[in-house]
Order: C-alpha cells, then sequence, then structure tokens
C-alpha cells in the first residue's frame, strides 16, 4: 500500500509551548507498539500500524523535558496518525484546542474548511476536509489532556492526531466515525 501524502505531517505540527519540540520529533525512532504509554486497540483493526518515539528533548537543563511517541495506523478506509507527548517533572503543556495545534502547522488542508471543536470519547474534535492531488477527503484533529499540574495551567500528559478518510468526499466525518475512532485510543493516563 503505498503511503497517503498526509503522513507527511511535519514534526512541527505540534506546537512548542515549554519545550523544542521539534527536537523530539526530529529524535524519533521505531519501537514496538506495545512499548508505548498509549495505544490503538485492537490493533487487528488496522492493515499496517507504525510506531516511533524519541529521547528525551527539552530546554533547561536536566528538569524540562518532554517523550514524544507517535503511532501512524491505516485500516481499509482511513489512516490515523497518534502522537503523545509526556512532560517531564518540571515541564507542561497548555491545553490547546485541535485547530489551535493543527491549522496553521499543514499545508493540505482546505482553507476554510474547519468546523467548531466538539467532543467524543474525552478528545476534544475539529471536523475539516483534506486535499490530496486535488482530491478533497474528510478528516478531523483531535486532542485530550491529563494529569493537570496543581497550581499552574498546564498538563503533562498530551494525545493529539489527526484521522482522515482515504475516500473522496464532500461530506465531514461521520460522529458515529469519530466516536469509534477515538475509542479505539487508550492510555496509560486515561
Amino acid at each position: 500500500m503505498s503511503r497517503h501524502p498526509f503522513l507527511r505531517l511535519a514534526p512541527a505540527l505540534l506546537p512548542a509551548l515549554l519545550l523544542a519540540h521539534s527536537a523530539a520529533a526530529d529524535d524519533m525512532r521505531p519501537t514496538d507498539c506495545d512499548n508505548l504509554d498509549v495505544r490503538l486497540e485492537p490493533l487487528s483493526d488496522f492493515k499496517t500500524v507504525e510506531c516511533s518515539t524519541s529521547g528525551q528533548s527539552g530546554f533547561g537543563g536536566e528538569s524540562a523535558w518532554t517523550v514524544q511517541s507517535k503511532i501512524e495506523a491505516f485500516d481499509a478506509v482511513s489512516q490515523t496518525v497518534v502522537f503523545y507527548d509526556h512532560a517531564g517533572p518540571q515541564t507542561y503543556m497548555e491545553r490547546q484546542s485541535p485547530r489551535d495545534l493543527f491549522e496553521d502547522g499543514i499545508d493540505y488542508d482546505v482553507k476554510g474548511s474547519w468546523e467548531k471543536a466538539d467532543n467524543s470519547n474525552g478528545f476534544a474534535i475539529a471536523r475539516f476536509f483534506g486535499s490530496f492531488e486535488s482530491v478533497q477527503t474528510p478528516c478531523f484533529a483531535f486532542a485530550r489532556y491529563g494529569g493537570h499540574l496543581s497550581g499552574t495551567t498546564g498538563y503533562q500528559h498530551r494525545v493529539v492526531g489527526i484521522y482522515c478518510e482515504l475516500i473522496p468526499s464532500d461530506q465531514p466525518v461521520s460522529t458515529i466515525r469519530i466516536d469509534e475512532m477515538t475509542g479505539k485510543i487508550d492510555a496509560d493516563f486515561f
């Protein structure tokens, strides 16, 4: 199966909040999916799944850092990319909407197609359309935070990503499909 163009997501998609985030993403290396703290379940629902992780990266010496994991998965009609960021003990991530995280960082979205955020299985959801080789496909971005750090506005855990269907359509991703796909994302902190 050839890789769909949307998997060329730039590491800088997820903005550096307190961290040099792109440094972690540049250091991604393949890993066994069982070694990650975030999962797509059941894995048998996907034709292809690739997992990777970064080492610690950050700023401020040893006290401020993050580790990022990534899952890229295809099923018969779609592909999903899930990023998990785990902040170190003196580091946190501010909550942002999926649209704020991704709209300015991707170049395949149809401008003006982003809808306001909704919710599904604890994730904030923003629907949009992607355009791949002049073909429009329905997509959605998602974000979920956990591990609120008292005395701050930040979180220690963040799971974000993008789902796109591989079938051209002028209809957005259905609520049923969004619920189905976000229901497959599991993490140790939720």
